[in-house]
């Protein structure tokens, strides 16, 4: 029992690859999640992403991930994307481009990390017609480990017809 209201349920030993666990809230959802990186001498999860969502009537929210484990050229090493949220017979689909100015790149329990990709746009979609396109364009900062969006333009479908971006100004702290 997690803060006397939700309960923990591992499905599995939680020391094991295929791990998963439930987390019962007390509104009546159930949020499921599964191992993200996983050590390769033991195959012991580092962490758990969400990858769905339950409510009490039944109604679900998938999530769904690409990771890479040594792909070059595709994601960074062992970096996990959110692709896509499934809901009813809706789909938000995230593209990723690897073309970020300030890569990060590390190592987590032995194994190594980076992170090369930034979010590009997100289709918004119903039974499989693009309703929404959302466009990111990022400020481009060398010197920070941050990828901060300078505007998002929304278009109709995949269309050229769209609304006047929205900007964002930023007051970095020094």
């Amino acid at each position: 029992v997690l803060d006397n209201q939700k309960r923990v349920t591992g499905l599995e030993n939680s020391t094991s690859s295929t791990s998963t666990f439930k987390v019962a809230h007390p509104d009546g959802s159930v949020h499921t999640y599964s191992p993200g990186i996983l050590v390769t001498d033991d195959l012991i999860p580092m962490n758990w992403m969400l990858v769905n969502i339950k409510d009490n009537m039944g109604n679900e929210i998938q999530f769904r991930y690409n990771e890479s484990k040594n792909i070059t050229g595709v994601l960074g090493e062992n970096e996990f994307i959110l692709t896509s949220v499934l809901y009813s017979d809706n789909t938000i689909g995230f593209k990723y481009s690897t073309s970020r100015l300030n890569q990060l790149s590390g190592f987590l329990s032995g194994e190594a990390i980076s992170f090369t990709s930034k979010l590009d746009s997100v289709e918004v979609s119903n039974q499989n017609k693009v309703l929404r396109t959302y466009y990111v364009t990022y400020k481009p900062e060398v010197d920070s480990v941050f990828n901060f969006v300078a505007d998002i333009k929304m278009c109709a479908g995949t269309s050229s017809t769209c609304y006047e971006k929205t900007s964002f100004d930023w007051n970095r702290a020094s």
